[in-house]
């Protein structure tokens, strides 16, 4: 009994101090706006988007490209070998465009290669 109502008193405490918000108010991205899809693209529909700029590789919170020549071969022998590659994560924007949010390497990577530009 006693162990409980220590859990109790610790789980309260840690609320002391915290005012309640309003939910919609500071809501950002209410729950019913947001939609969950999974999409495949083959490797050749994926460039042709880049090269068509329907995925945008650069928004402003996007590092710079990283990688170096050994993981980008890395990633291409893995592609070709058929192991999958990671989920790419992208948020779509008002125009229809695919902001890319997690997986600007990879798509980097596969565009440099399908382009001849990586050595």
């Amino acid at each position: 009994m006693e162990t409980q109502d220590s859990i109790k008193n610790f789980q309260e405490s840690l609320y002391e101090g915290l005012e309640e918000q309003d939910d919609k108010e500071n809501e950002i991205y209410p729950i019913k706006d947001i939609k969950i899809e999974k999409k495949s693209f083959s490797v050749y529909e994926a460039n042709r988007r880049i090269i068509k700029n329907d995925f945008i590789l650069t928004p402003e919170f996007q590092r710079d490209q990283r990688w170096n020549n050994k993981q980008k071969s890395e990633l291409i022998e893995s592609i070709l070998m058929g192991i999958p590659i990671p989920v790419i994560y992208a948020y779509q924007t008002g125009d229809g465009r695919l902001e890319i949010a997690d997986g600007k390497q990879r798509l980097g990577c596969l565009n440099e290669f399908l382009e001849g530009k990586l050595i």
